[in-house]
């Protein structure tokens, strides 16, 4: 009872004899009248918004039209006075039985609820502007967006919900990038979707395509055998509606095609769309409408198919190509990418010295990075390379960590490949 802020001596013997659960939504239905038309109501109700802990700047702009409000921190003291928030880390929250209530009242409330959401959604456009425009091309320091994906993910969903498309398409826009790198693959598929088939309805053919591809390239992320054929055949869709201007979009397409042709053993179809986006980056860089570190990408995706090939020298040329590409323009992602390749040239060489040194030259830096993918590969090469030098406690716990990584994102062939990799 005191939870809620209610004097036990105030309660009227019907109501201590109600059912425990009538019993708090009195108490909390007695507090939040001694709180209406005060700021504090307006701030009981924005916390009804946020499912997990948020900054108080959050809580208070979805709270209050009023700048000067927001500022105020009277309200959040007289919540936490009647026990109806709690506060963890510099961050607020509530008990799932009073945000329950607190919803109710929300939703008793639709015209504040409205204002209420639009100002959630501002808040975190907002955010993003400043933490999401960076070039997700690259790693970054994402630790910013990382404290604030669980609110996120909840506002785009949101979008998602009550179908407020433009919301949706300038949030999506600055996660493109992190959601691919960071390994949120579930949402980026759930997303696009949505977004397809949103944009087929207004007929916009450059969203649709711009959203086919990035779902093709999440499910070629995977590596399942299940979405292979299906990540191709979306990827083929994609080439066939998008602009013939929109250099940038076809020769990512081309690109996404040659690898994923490469990972399906088709070698001659892979090495057409090589070609073809080397084609398509010469007309793009005429008119500068790319960005000069796609051609990074031409020798990588040449590299692996020679790798694949077993043509190692060729591999290795190509990939080093890559890498002075790589780092001529700065590109930390793509110079630990390559350094990863060609330290499984080196293994298939039998230069494990070599191998081991480039990859545990890698590893750190992923690790920095929180680079699941990258993380994952690496300790499964380091795997090979310590079972073939008879290491088999090291080549152990580096399958076992490939294992844990590659389940975490939803990799199953990879994962299972590295459970009967492990030393009995």
């Amino acid at each position: 009872v005191a939870a809620f802020g209610s004097n036990p001596n105030d309660l009227q013997p019907t109501d201590l004899s109600a059912p425990t659960s009538d019993l708090a939504r009195h108490c909390f239905n007695v507090t939040v009248e001694r709180l209406k038309q005060q700021p504090t109501y307006n701030l009981l109700l924005a916390f009804a918004c946020f499912r997990r802990p948020a900054q108080a700047a959050a809580l208070a702009h979805v709270a209050h039209a009023s700048p000067h409000l927001r500022k105020d921190r009277r309200a959040f003291n007289e919540l936490y006075r009647l026990s109806l928030i709690e506060s963890q880390k510099n961050r607020y929250t509530m008990h799932s039985l009073t945000r329950e209530y607190a919803t109710a009242e929300l939703k008793a409330n639709p015209d504040f609820e409205d204002e209420a959401r639009d100002r959630w959604i501002e808040w975190y456009l907002e955010f993003l502007s400043v933490h999401g425009d960076e070039d997700w091309y690259d790693w970054h320091a994402a630790s910013p967006i990382d404290a604030e994906w669980e609110n996120i993910r909840e506002v785009v969903d949101w979008c998602r919900e009550v179908n407020a498309y433009n919301d949706f398409i300038e949030l999506w826009d600055h996660l493109k990038g992190y959601t691919q790198i960071y390994g949120h693959w579930n949402e980026r598929l759930t997303w696009m979707q949505w977004l397809i088939e949103e944009a087929e309805r207004r007929q916009q053919t450059e969203v649709v395509a711009e959203a086919m591809y990035h779902y093709s390239h999440t499910l070629h992320l995977y590596g399942q055998a299940q979405y292979r054929r299906q990540a191709i055949e979306t990827a083929y869709r994609t080439w066939e509606i998008v602009d013939l201007n929109n250099l940038k979009l076809l020769t990512d397409v081309a690109i996404l095609l040659a690898t994923m042709h490469s990972h399906e053993e088709e070698y001659t179809q892979a090495l057409s769309w090589i070609r073809k986006s080397a084609s398509l980056l010469e007309q793009a860089s005429k008119s500068n409408e790319i960005d000069p570190r796609h051609w990074t990408n031409i020798p990588y995706y040449q590299g692996e198919i020679h790798l694949k090939l077993e043509n190692y020298e060729q591999a290795y040329s190509a990939y080093s190509l890559a890498l002075g590409r790589a780092s001529d323009v700065g590109m930390k992602r793509a110079q630990a990418y390559i350094r990863g390749e060609l330290g499984v040239i080196e293994i298939k060489r039998g230069n494990l010295t070599q191998a081991y040194d480039l990859l545990t030259d890698v590893l750190p830096i992923a690790e920095q990075h929180h680079d699941a993918r990258c993380l994952a590969f690496c300790h499964s090469h380091l795997a090979k390379v310590e079972k073939l030098r008879d290491n088999l406690e090291e080549a152990h716990q580096h399958a076992k960590q490939a294992e844990q990584l590659f389940e975490k994102l939803g990799m199953q062939e990879q994962a299972n490949r590295m459970r009967r990799f492990l030393p009995a």
